[in-house]
């Protein structure tokens, strides 16, 4: 089956849970997109501290030879509007009769429910939702188990909390922003 894997996230880092889910991807699929989420002002803040080029940056770093495709997914007025521009993303490749959206949790991700909401308007005759346990990513840290995620990784850098930030980053992240 012509098939296609698609990450979609804003990875404000890119973390190791996000490279545990695109690894997975690569594994599964022949072809695979990962659509950073990127506002046309590329605005800057607390909750998206990288811009899409640095956020692209980090994962070329992770990813240097490998068959992932980069590309921004633009924030829209609508989800309707969001899933036509991810049909549009997807047709640009070519046409695939399937269509797996990898992720960490089908149930609370906006991005996933706005998809199942809306997947009659992608032009694939299948959809898979692959959910990648985010619980199976957590590192030590201060006799604590700490899961994985990219507002703990903000926190520390606020917090100054280096060594935090190394242990939730790949290393080639890491070296980047440090």
């Amino acid at each position: 089956m012509n098939s296609i894997g698609i990450v979609i996230g804003r990875m404000q880092p890119v973390h190791i849970w996000h490279k545990k889910l695109i690894d997975t991807a690569l594994t599964e699929q022949w072809i695979c997109l990962l659509l950073l989420w990127w506002t046309q002002e590329d605005m800057v803040d607390e909750m998206n501290p990288y811009t899409f080029e640095q956020r692209d940056m980090m994962l070329q770093s992770l990813y240097p030879d490998s068959s992932l495709m980069i590309d921004y997914i633009y924030d829209t007025p609508t989800d309707k509007q969001w899933i036509e521009n991810i049909n549009d993303q997807i047709f640009r490749l070519g046409m695939f009769e399937s269509v797996t959206f990898y992720c960490g949790d089908t149930k609370n991700d906006s991005a996933i429910q706005a998809i199942k909401k809306y997947q009659n308007i992608l032009d694939v005759e299948e959809i898979i939702f692959r959910e990648i346990d985010r619980s199976q990513v957590t590192i030590s840290h201060n006799d604590e188990q700490i899961l994985v995620s990219a507002t703990r990784v903000r926190e520390a850098l606020i917090n100054k909390d280096n060594e935090l930030v190394q242990k939730m980053l790949p290393e080639e992240v890491y070296n980047l922003i440090s």
